[in-house]
């Protein structure tokens, strides 16, 4: 996630989602990121 602009902020994200639940969809990735993307932007950073 390094070419991401909030590649950080992504990260923290997840590891915080996993000491919770673990990830085991994509739907549960996408709970996690989707809030950090704008709108207008956010098809283009998750593809």
């Amino acid at each position: 996630y390094g070419e991401l602009k909030n590649s950080r902020r992504l990260a923290s994200a997840l590891v915080k989602a996993r000491t919770r639940t673990p990830i085991a969809t994509i739907d549960d990735f996408l709970a996690v990121v989707r809030p950090l993307f704008g709108r207008e932007r956010e098809k283009k950073e998750l593809a």
